[in-house]
């Protein structure tokens, strides 16, 4: 694939006290680049001065996009229709980069099969593995529960390899704009966020696009930079219940249906007692299912990583 334009959008949302680290950090990874690469932050309605700064500090290194619409599966497709990228990077506003990071990771596009390409995620130490190559046993419910990550697989690829994965993080990846806009994008079900990624991805492979991760390709993740700023534990634990019930419901309803009953009546009870946000979350789940898309997840193929 013959790649001519690439843009890397930093999401924020109240991130100012990353920006300082973060910035120049994605800055001498485009330095690395021997490709035209534009670096955008959307800024997501912050309240904490992020836009300004950034305006003020990287006025010509750093475009900044203030999203129309609050959340970020509204704003990326919002500059994606003026952009037009041939591979467009999704990158958190609390991480840092590899300065070889964007070369790496650009590299599996060669097979034009590949739609998406993952980083190898860090935490913030730059030693603890968080991803892996993820393995799903779709034959069992739910899905989310039988997800499996296998770091050795990573830990030995040689320099320049990547690997067949069933999902990555959308914090650090790159996508092919074509593959994302056939594929619908993002599923705004999931709104404010959460599961998103793992459903793009398995929405790919299921189209017969592939799903990568670059192992030579770091990211180190602070984690959870903007949703602690804004939100307490029992609003992120809500979400987190709604978007995983439905994601679950999404690729498994058709064919475990008793299962999926089952396991979310226990883990209803349980909740409401020792996680009662979660609990909440999955009755809100409800108010948004008939507007699912359900898919057949057993009829997804992923290649084994030999």
């Amino acid at each position: 694939m013959l790649i001519q334009r690439v843009y890397a959008y930093l999401i924020n949302w109240n991130g100012m006290k990353f920006l300082p680290d973060v910035l120049p950090n994605l800055l001498n990874a485009k330095r690395e680049c021997d490709f035209s690469l534009t670096i955008v932050m959307i800024d997501n309605h912050s309240s904490d001065g992020s836009a300004e700064y950034v305006k003020t500090h990287f006025p010509e290194e750093v475009r900044v996009y203030e999203a129309l619409r609050n959340g970020w599966l509204y704003s990326v497709d919002e500059c994606l229709k003026n952009d037009k990228p041939d591979i467009f990077c999704l990158l958190n506003n609390d991480q840092k980069i590899d300065a070889l990071f964007f070369k790496n990771l650009l590299l599996p596009f060669q097979d034009e099969s590949v739609a998406i390409a993952g980083a190898n995620v860090l935490k913030w130490d730059q030693i603890t593995k968080t991803l892996g190559v993820v393995e799903v046993d779709f034959n069992k419910a739910p899905l989310s529960e039988h997800l499996s990550r296998n770091f050795d697989l990573v830990s030995e690829a040689r320099n320049g390899l990547y690997l067949s994965t069933a999902f990555v993080s959308f914090g650090a990846c790159a996508i092919k704009r074509q593959a994302y806009e056939s594929l619908g994008g993002l599923d705004q079900i999931f709104y404010p966020g959460y599961c998103e990624d793992m459903d793009l991805c398995l929405r790919a492979w299921e189209k017969k696009f592939k799903v990568v991760l670059v192992p030579s390709a770091r990211s180190f993740h602070f984690g959870g930079g903007s949703m602690r700023s804004l939100w307490d534990r029992i609003r992120i634990r809500f979400v987190i219940g709604r978007s995983v019930l439905l994601f679950n419901f999404k690729y498994q309803w058709k064919n475990k249906k008793r299962e999926l009953i089952a396991f979310y009546l226990i883990l209803f009870i349980k909740s409401w007692v020792t996680d009662p946000a979660y609990g909440l979350g999955l009755i809100a789940s409800l108010a948004r299912m008939p507007k699912l898309k359900f898919k057949q997840a057993n009829a997804i193929d992923i290649p084994a990583n030999l």
